[in-house]
């Protein structure tokens, strides 16, 4: 017997960490380049799979800046390949989206920019002292 949620199973909007664990190089029913993107969340003791295509045309290079700066690749190289992205970690904000189609289903809404200390946020300033300072 095959149980199923009749209310459909779908993540809260919100921020999840993620890790990709399918890319694939393909050409977009325009005939631009695009990168394929299954996306794995987990999230209590459950798994969910997005997917998500990044198209790369001059107008759409947004979001792949987004997915490049979320798992820590360089976007200002100038080119990417499939096989870079599998495995690679970043965080992801997901809506959910009411589809014609499909009814409800969850959407990327977009890579979150994953941060960096730099060795200047590191150091102790407790030999900074600004004499103006009223206190």
């Amino acid at each position: 017997m095959i149980e199923y949620d009749p209310n459909g199973n779908f993540l809260k909007e919100g921020t999840y960490n993620f890790v990709i664990t399918n890319a694939v190089e393909r050409i977009s029913k325009n005939n631009d380049p695009m990168i394929a993107i299954e996306i794995e969340i987990k999230n209590n003791d459950q798994t969910y799979i997005l997917r998500d295509f990044v198209v790369v045309v001059p107008k759409m290079l947004w979001r792949l800046k987004q997915l490049c700066k979320s798992i820590g690749i360089d976007f200002m190289k100038g080119k990417i390949s499939d096989s870079e992205l599998l495995g690679k970690k970043g965080d992801v904000e997901v809506v959910l989206q009411e589809t014609e189609d499909y009814g409800p289903q969850n959407r990327i809404s977009r890579y979150i920019e994953k941060i960096t200390l730099d060795d200047s946020d590191d150091k102790d300033d407790s030999e900074n002292t600004d004499d103006d300072l009223p206190f």
